[in-house]
């Protein structure tokens, strides 16, 4: 057995949570913890079927999902991993290998695929293989191994509602000299493989955007803030062209600006809600 407890954070996870928890285990994971935000779609009388420790959040986002499921670990290692990522033995036992052999690494991740049905799962491979790609990296995302003791240390913010490992990574390389990696070896995704759910990630990205704006760019120069406001297209966009050819730009062109798009919306509605309640408080 792999002496890793495995969080999980779901909300109304049903079409992917079954693979993920049965990935977990055939990997010989030797703790799960499921900590649920409140699904009403059989998500959690999935989970109280299995042999796992089923928590649940408050609802206060994303962040303090995880710590909670962390605060509960019993394992020298976490490995964060999303609903809809498909684990194997074969990947974790090279993320275990690298952050066991390096000192200095406290975080690896690893490459992501999906099942190749439709011509959007093509584009989401192209644009995925050149989001991410193996070695080290400044910034590592979900699926994600780490030390338990370094994740109890630092934890996850608590203002970040959606995705929230940028923000860890940078406040960890702040404090100490550290790398992280990606290992060459991929877990599989599920269940996000239509434009509804996709859009709901990408909105879910631009949210995140726009809580790391208004949580420090008032003491950002302005090379910072502009760099702030570029992310998203260079994330979605300029550095995935960048990593892939010519002929698979032109096959994956429409999935980026898609994304990109919104991005950019979700970091616009985040702002416009986020001042709404402002001025309903005076």
């Amino acid at each position: 057995m792999l002496p890793i407890t495995a969080v999980v954070c779901t909300l109304n996870s049903i079409n992917s949570i079954e693979r993920c928890i049965l990935g977990l285990k055939n990997s010989g994971i030797r703790e799960i913890i499921v900590v649920d935000g409140g699904s009403t779609d059989g998500t959690v009388e999935y989970l109280m079927s299995q042999n796992i420790v089923l928590l649940f959040d408050q609802g206060l986002g994303l962040g303090a999902a995880r710590n909670l499921g962390i605060l509960h670990a019993k394992e020298i290692f976490i490995l964060n991993c999303g609903s809809d990522n498909v684990m194997c033995e074969e990947v974790l036992a090279k993320m275990l290998d690298i952050i066991d052999s390096h000192s200095t690494t406290l975080g690896v991740g690893c490459l992501t695929k999906v099942e190749v049905r439709n011509l959007l799962h093509k584009m989401l491979n192209i644009q995925w293989s050149g989001r991410i790609t193996p070695g080290f990296k400044e910034v590592i995302g979900t699926p994600s191994l780490y030390r338990t003791k370094t994740l109890q240390k630092y934890q996850y913010s608590k203002n970040r509602t959606w995705s929230d490992d940028e923000e860890l990574c940078t406040r960890i390389k702040s404090t100490q000299t550290c790398t992280f990696q990606v290992v060459d070896a991929y877990c599989l995704e599920v269940g996000q493989d239509n434009l509804k759910r996709l859009r709901y990630r990408f909105l879910g990205y631009g949210k995140s955007d726009f809580e790391i704006w208004r949580a420090y760019s008032e003491n950002w120069p302005s090379t910072r803030k502009w760099q702030s406001i570029r992310h998203p297209i260079d994330s979605e966009f300029s550095n995935i062209i960048g990593n892939i050819s010519f002929s698979s730009s032109l096959v994956v062109l429409p999935l980026l600006i898609f994304s990109t798009v919104f991005r950019y919306v979700g970091w616009i509605k985040a702002e416009v809600e986020f001042r709404s309640r402002h001025i309903g408080r005076k």
